[in-house]
């Protein structure tokens, strides 16, 4: 898709509305002044008109005489920016700071946008509020798709730390190779002799997640673990049960690999309670790192992802985006995750018998 079309302009908007531009532009700063007071009703005519044009607004623009200013905007969909120094998203963001310092830019912190089914929102009123910066790294676990696709629309650059589709585009991203560190992970599980293995996730997966399976599938294609649909379980962490690790166990599995903290941990209570040792008994790989402080704290198997290079990666794609304005291409860069053995690793009892 060509992102390269016409701007709307304030007299667009002006137009469109029946309006002189000066009353847009109050409308844009959100306030009137001495000399031009706005209606209730010419003000919504004006955002409707800027609606229809797609117009997005350049702030800084209106008082500086034009070009790039230098700033790139740093926006995240939910509360992540840390408080703590092992803060799980504290390493993505230092990565995109050494990256904007090295090449001389300021980063701007959108903090305060309007919340809206319980994520941050872009767009208020119409107006993209990251257009006060060249282009925009974003983050965040659960994206509003429609701001995405809009940004997209707009032309307005932006590189998203973690893998995210669309329909009918290719969007730029910085993700980690979920798939791969997946695969090396069970590959390790089969030299130590586990070949039957639970697959455990979430009940709404997303990119993230299919990415895992997928490493998932590759090893069942590669004959390192034996193929059983039964154990592909994708379920809440309250369904997990005595009665469902029954079903587990007697499908013969003596390992799992885990999406996600919270049904890690549960598993590993089941097997405990259950007076299984992890990792003498069965084996846990958890897919990643815990994104928020574990009440067990253990030293999972699994492997490490790259935080700081996604971040310091995603500026410098961003920085390539803004030098190739006219560039259709979406920019998608992969990165490779490390395998960490952990203390849940351990032969299968049946290989070590």
């Amino acid at each position: 898709m060509s992102n390269t079309r016409k701007r709307a302009t304030q007299s667009d908007v002006a137009r469109l509305a029946g309006v002189s531009p000066a009353v847009v532009s109050t409308v844009i700063r959100g306030k009137s002044n001495h000399n031009i007071r706005v209606s209730d009703e010419t003000r919504l005519r004006v955002l409707e008109a800027m609606k229809q044009l797609n117009y997005v607004p350049d702030v800084v623009a209106q008082t500086l005489a034009g070009g790039k200013r230098r700033i790139i905007g740093l926006f995240s969909f939910e509360a992540v920016f840390p408080k703590e120094q092992n803060d799980f998203f504290r390493p993505f963001l230092l990565g995109v700071e050494k990256a904007a310092e090295a090449n001389g830019y300021d980063l701007m912190l959108f903090t305060s946008a309007p919340v809206k089914n319980g994520r941050r929102a872009i767009y208020s009123d119409g107006i993209n509020r990251l257009a006060l910066a060249d282009g925009v790294v974003l983050l965040g676990r659960n994206p509003a798709p429609e701001d995405l696709q809009r940004l997209d629309d707009e032309g307005f650059p932006f590189v998203y730390i973690g893998r995210k589709d669309a329909p009918d585009r290719s969007l730029s991203y910085v993700a980690a190779d979920y798939r791969r560190a997946t695969l090396d992970v069970l590959a390790q599980f089969s030299t130590q002799g586990h070949r039957h293995v639970l697959y455990l996730g979430e009940t709404k997966p997303i990119e993230r997640h299919h990415d895992r399976e997928a490493g998932y599938q590759d090893a069942l294609g590669r004959e390192l673990i034996d193929e059983d649909a039964t154990l592909v379980h994708r379920c809440d962490v309250k369904d997990l049960d005595a009665a469902w690790l029954d079903g587990v166990l007697s499908a013969g599995a003596t390992a799992a690999v885990v999406e996600d903290i919270l049904h890690a941990e549960q598993l590993y209570r089941l097997l405990v309670e259950r007076g299984l040792s992890v990792p003498d008994d069965f084996t846990i790989g958890l897919l990643g790192e815990p994104d928020a402080p574990t009440e067990l704290n253990l030293d999972w198997c699994g492997f490490t992802i790259p935080r700081e290079e996604m971040g310091f990666q995603a500026l410098i794609s961003l920085l390539s985006r803004l030098e190739r304005p006219l560039a259709h291409a979406a920019m998608q860069v992969t990165l490779p995750c490390t395998f960490h053995p952990g203390a849940t690793l351990a032969p299968c009892p049946a290989f070590t018998a």
